[in-house]
């Protein structure tokens, strides 16, 4: 894989570990709206718009509600959103050696700006899921942030950990490299690393 001046990073499961924060909401959730359905089946979904989440699990009614109340709770227990070892030395190396950095998620502004905030990280270019752009796998964030960064795709790579994520790089004509760390392991045809220090051995 060639160097690259722009480094895509997906927040959850790559950047942040969140996932007692999300089964800690999605539990609440259940019980707020007495629904059954187990935080694994949750957890297939991850990466996805929390509405298009909702709908693979067969919820069809309240969906406003019932995201308005996970934020909520999410946002209560934020503190149990952790960074990865060696996720703030790597970014701020990256910053120091003037490789431009972002982020595309489908974690809310509000949310993704928080964590980012309470550890002091500055990224070049902030993606999250609103109304004015499709979520993921539609490839219109990551295409937003290369165009607003006035970048080649050839010289632009998207770290992410689930499958959609993959997909979402192969949308956007982009590099695609699987955290191996993250919420779900490689597929065979996806190149992966082991931690995300290791991105100076191939991109940098």
């Amino acid at each position: 894989m060639n160097k690259k001046k722009l480094i895509i990073f997906d927040f959850d499961g790559v950047l942040f570990n969140s996932l007692k924060n999300m089964e800690t909401a999605w539990k609440e959730v259940n019980l707020k709206f007495g629904l059954k359905i187990k935080f694994q089946e949750y957890k297939k979904n991850i990466g996805l718009p929390f509405q298009v989440i909702l709908k693979n699990l067969g919820i069809n009614s309240k969906k406003n509600q019932i995201q308005k109340y996970y934020n909520l709770i999410s946002t209560y227990n934020i503190d149990n959103i952790q960074p990865y070892k060696n996720t703030l030395t790597t970014i701020n190396k990256l910053k120091s050696k003037n490789i431009r950095i972002a982020i595309c998620t489908s974690k809310d502004k509000f949310r993704t700006n928080f964590v980012i905030k309470k550890y002091n990280l500055k990224f070049d270019a902030i993606e999250t899921i609103s109304t004015s752009n499709k979520g993921k796998p539609h490839p219109d964030q990551i295409l937003r942030i290369i165009k607003n960064l006035k970048e080649l795709k050839k010289n632009s790579v998207f770290i992410g950990d689930m499958y959609v994520d993959y997909l979402t790089a192969k949308n956007a004509k982009i590099d695609y490299i699987h955290a191996q760390w993250g919420f779900s392991h490689a597929k065979p045809n996806m190149f992966s690393i082991n931690s995300i220090d290791k991105i100076f051995r191939y991109l940098v």
